[in-house]
C-alpha cells in the first residue's frame, strides 16, 4: 500500500542553492546542522517585529486595538528593515552577507514541508546528501537550511534537467513550521488568483 502524504505541495518559483555533501563528511555536516540554531531563534533576536508577522500575523496589532499602536508597530517594522539595510551597507564582507541572502534567479519547485522536486543539470544518486538553502519571499528574506536526502531521480534529461525529489531529512521544527506557512500563504494565493479569472 502507497504511503500517505502528511504535507500539502504546491508547484512555485524559488530561489535555492544546493550542496552534495561528501558521504565521509555528512555525518560531520549533520552534527554541525544539528547544533546550529534554527533560523526563526537566530531572526526573532535580530527582528522580533518582522518574525512576529512571519509566524503568527494575528499577533501584530488588532483594529480594536488603539490607532497609534498600529502606527508604532509599523514604524518598528520599518526599523527592523532599515537595519537590515544599514548591515548590508555597512558590512565589511559583502559577499558573505550577500550569500546569506541568496541572489539568483527563482527555480521551479515542488515543495511541501517534507521535501521538494526540483531540476537538476548534473544527475544525481539515490540516496545523496545535499546542503539545500531556500529562500522564502517574506517581507524579510528567510533562508531555511536543511538536510535531505535525494529519494528519487529520473533517468531521462529533460529540457529542464533530471527531475530530483528529495526528503528533507534534517530541518528545525521551527524552520519546517515557517515553510509549512508559507505554502499555505502561497496556496490560498493561488487559489484566489484561479478564482478572479
Amino acid at each position: 500500500m502507497k504511503e500517505r502524504r502528511t504535507h500539502y505541495r504546491i508547484n512555485d518559483l524559488l530561489t535555492f542553492t544546493y550542496k552534495i555533501l561528501d558521504p565521509d563528511n555528512a555525518k560531520e555536516e549533520i552534527e554541525i546542522f544539528e547544533k546550529r540554531p534554527s533560523e526563526v531563534s537566530r531572526m526573532s533576536v535580530k527582528y522580533p517585529r518582522l518574525m512576529a508577522e512571519i509566524l503568527d500575523p494575528r499577533s501584530t496589532t488588532s483594529e480594536e486595538e488603539e490607532p497609534y499602536q498600529a502606527v508604532l508597530d509599523l514604524v518598528a517594522n520599518v526599523s527592523e528593515k532599515l537595519d537590515l539595510l544599514i548591515e548590508y551597507i555597512l558590512s565589511e564582507d559583502k559577499a558573505a552577507l550577500k550569500s546569506q541572502t541568496l541572489s539568483g534567479e527563482p527555480k521551479s519547485v515542488n515543495i511541501s514541508g517534507s521535501g521538494m522536486v526540483f531540476y537538476t543539470d548534473e544527475k544525481l544518486s539515490k540516496g545523496d546528501w545535499l546542503l539545500i538553502q531556500l529562500k522564502l519571499p517574506f517581507s524579510i528574506p528567510f533562508i531555511l537550511r536543511t538536510i535531505a536526502r535525494v529519494v528519487r531521480v529520473s533517468d531521462q534529461k529533460t529540457k529542464g534537467g533530471f527531475e530530483t525529489a528529495v526528503h528533507f531529512q534534517y530541518i528545525k521544527g521551527d524552520d519546517r513550521e515557517v515553510l509549512i506557512r508559507y505554502i499555505s500563504i502561497r496556496s490560498r494565493g493561488l487559489i484566489r488568483n484561479r478564482l478572479l479569472r
